[in-house]
């Protein structure tokens, strides 16, 4: 019979771990982790590390991992019930949940999870998708801003017979207002959006998409992080003039913050986690003259050096 194979205290932590992970997939498959994260080339190298050692090591090894295994699984569950409890966001290959609390009267919400059935009111917000706070109740109503007029859309209501009256789309990026009677809790859940794959793959720092309007408009940053600042919201730094109001949904108290002389006159605006605000956005920036003269004379340059060459 072939020697044990030795194992050192990394492998056991490793193998322990990968074991752990597959516990919680197969055990609790409406965790947030996906099935299709362990696919099969991560399995067959699992095999091919693992399941040689673990035949031809002593039984106490093999009860140590499995231990150590079970313990860990322990752990991930116990951190995603926690992060739940306090709706908080848990993620596993960019796919996630957030129970959302509503309080009585007006909330500034947010969807920064893609369903898969087309983000609509009757897919975001039913019956069954209350959480802790129970379902929906009846009589609460939803309304979006219309960027281009400046006003909000007619008010869709809620009932548990018909849906939404109005069966409006809440996505990425944008925000609305929720009129809610009672105080209740919504399950966001789905595909988080990384951004322009070839820009902004999953391993890259979050990057937000630059926001080229001007107006008024209803934004909300388009992945789900804490404390999401003006530039995670619009993708780039304020210009003198704008302005955010946001929305204590406890107090019912407005805030209105304008940007002026390279400061926030009235605290820094950012965002939690399913929260979305009123953003006052001016045009653009212009180039000046004088960029847009030293750009022609990099041209000409340029065209002298290389156009004999090219030309």
């Amino acid at each position: 019979m072939a020697a044990p194979l030795a194992i050192t205290r990394a492998a056991l932590f490793k193998y322990a771990a990968e074991a752990a992970y597959l516990i919680v997939a197969s055990r609790f498959p409406k965790c947030g982790f996906q099935a299709n994260v362990f696919d099969n080339e991560l399995w067959d190298g699992y095999n091919r590390r693992a399941v040689r050692s673990f035949r031809e090591q002593p039984l106490q090894t093999i009860v140590k991992i499995i231990q150590l295994a079970r313990i860990l699984a322990c752990i991930v569950v116990a951190g995603m019930v926690t992060a739940a409890a306090n709706g908080q966001v848990v993620s596993q290959n960019i796919v996630g949940y957030v129970n959302l609390t509503l309080d009585p009267g007006t909330n500034f919400i947010a969807n920064q999870f893609d369903n898969g059935e087309g983000n609509t009111l009757d897919t975001l917000f039913t019956q069954t998708s209350g959480s802790t706070g129970g379902p929906i109740p009846e009589g609460t109503m939803f309304t979006e801003l219309n960027s281009t007029t400046g006003q909000f859309l007619p008010v869709s209501t809620y009932d548990s017979v018909n849906g939404w009256s109005i069966n409006y789309a809440l996505t990425y990026g944008e925000g609305a207002m929720l009129i809610a009677p009672t105080l209740c809790t919504n399950t966001f859940v789905g595909n988080v959006l990384v951004g322009d794959p070839g820009i902004n793959p999953p391993a890259q720092p979050f990057i937000p998409p630059l926001i080229t309007g001007s107006g008024l408009m209803f934004l909300s940053c388009v992945d789900p992080i804490g404390d999401a600042t003006f530039y995670d919201v619009i993708g780039r730094n304020p210009q003198n003039g704008e302005w955010v109001t946001m929305l204590n949904p406890q107090t019912q108290v407005y805030t209105t913050t304008t940007f002026e002389d390279g400061a926030w006159n009235n605290g820094t605006p950012e965002l939690n986690v399913g929260e979305s605000a009123l953003y006052f956005l001016e045009p653009a920036p212009e180039p000046s003259v004088a960029c847009l003269g030293a750009v022609g004379l990099l041209a000409m340059a340029l065209r002298r050096q290389f156009g004999a060459k090219f030309g």
